[in-house]
């Protein structure tokens, strides 16, 4: 599964702000457990991290965190 590329590449630049290194994205999973989000593994280098996506209406129904993005961020 691939992500939109804003999504990507957004996604891109806060591992690499975390990492503190150039960081590919080596795959991206779909997983289960959410009936409104969209959930994702994603390797990177040798971490994995976890996404969830939902839509920007639904954008206050869970805290921000890991990537600490922010309300602009939401897609």
């Amino acid at each position: 599964m691939m992500l939109p590329g804003p999504i990507y590449a957004h996604l891109q630049e806060k591992l690499e702000a975390i990492t503190g290194q150039p960081t590919a994205i080596h795959s991206v999973v779909r997983v289960s457990g959410g009936d409104i989000s969209e959930a994702f593994r994603i390797q990177a280098g040798t971490a994995y991290f976890f996404l969830k996506l939902q839509d920007a209406g639904n954008s206050g129904m869970f805290e921000q965190g890991g990537l600490h993005l922010g309300r602009a961020d939401v897609v």
